[in-house]
């Protein structure tokens, strides 16, 4: 019986190569950009983690939602603003007093690769962030 590797002639194995090539490479680029992607996700997740921290240390220690805004926009500014919700309760500075916690929230719809998926599975990748602080003034 013969092997059928000794019937194939160097041109045809040099085809056969080529073509598993073909067909692997894309599935290849495919979880590459997914674990890329995955990756961005993590760091927006951490600049968004970063922001809540210091906004909500800025409105506990000022209790000014101005100020608490600009510094969340500074650490989120590699983000796209239009993506990114800002969440302060309570809302109102007259509304706190000392001793009293005050939460944040952020939202952040992710594009990139993964609007592949919006379109997909019919919803778009949302990252969140929440912090509490206690109020230290009024």
């Amino acid at each position: 019986m013969k092997v059928l590797k000794d019937s194939l002639s160097p041109m045809e194995i040099r085809g056969q190569s080529t073509l598993e090539f073909v067909l692997v490479i894309p599935v290849l680029i495919l979880f590459i950009m997914a674990a890329s992607q995955f990756g961005i996700m993590i760091y927006q997740k951490n600049i968004l983690n970063q922001a809540v921290r210091e906004g909500a240390r800025v409105i506990s220690t000022t209790n000014s939602n101005e100020m608490a805004h600009d510094v969340i926009e500074k650490i989120c500014a590699g983000l796209e603003r239009e993506n990114l919700s800002v969440s302060i309760v309570p809302g109102e500075p007259n509304r706190r007093k000392t001793g009293d916690n005050v939460k944040i929230e952020l939202n952040y719809k992710s594009n990139g690769f993964t609007a592949i998926l919006k379109k997909i599975l019919g919803k778009s990748i949302l990252i969140k962030a929440s912090g509490y602080m206690r109020m230290e003034c009024s």
